[in-house]
């Protein structure tokens, strides 16, 4: 029926049951500025080196460039994603934030 809000299962877990407030993950204050620089070195080479992208003038060929145009896909995201938890920066549970204390 169109308005009416659908019922909750008796069942279902509360959110604020498995929402944990007493751990956080690890601070981007805690990783050392080294660290940090090549993580975003890392990113930015994933994300815009290009090898021949379109239109690529012909003293830029045969070599990877970087490219502002370049498309990304889910691999890229992925290797973002897998880039942050080699360095814990990712939550560990539902509710997790950084500890910037």
């Amino acid at each position: 029926m169109l308005g009416t809000k659908p019922k909750r299962a008796a069942s279902a877990t509360p959110l604020t049951s498995i929402v944990r407030k007493d751990v956080a993950m690890k601070s981007i204050s805690d990783t050392s500025p080294h660290a940090l620089a090549e993580i975003v070195r890392l990113i930015v080479d994933r994300l815009y080196l290009d090898f021949n992208p379109p239109a690529c003038p012909p003293e830029l060929c045969d070599r990877e460039v970087y490219n502002p145009d370049k498309e990304w896909d889910i691999d890229d995201l992925a290797f973002v994603a897998e880039l942050l938890q080699g360095e814990e920066l990712i939550p560990e549970f539902l509710g997790d934030a950084p500890d910037e204390a």
